[in-house]
């Protein structure tokens, strides 16, 4: 699956027929919390303490992307 930039990766799964666990699309309810294996991500959720934001181990595929 590839996701472009400015995708979303929910939107490419989506896109892809695939079914993940999802619900508000804007970061606020944690449902669609995913583990980063490796990268960098830009946070747009507004559900992650600042803490683990900065620790990169986990993002919200709704909204944030990698950077």
């Amino acid at each position: 699956m590839l996701v472009g930039p400015g995708q979303t990766i929910l939107d490419a799964m989506l896109e892809a027929g695939l079914d993940p666990l999802y619900d508000c699309r804007r970061g606020e309810c944690g449902i669609c919390q995913t583990t980063v294996v490796e990268g960098r991500v830009e946070h747009r959720d507004y559900c992650l303490s600042e803490e683990e934001k900065r620790s990169g181990r986990v993002m919200q595929i709704c909204v944030s992307r990698a950077c």
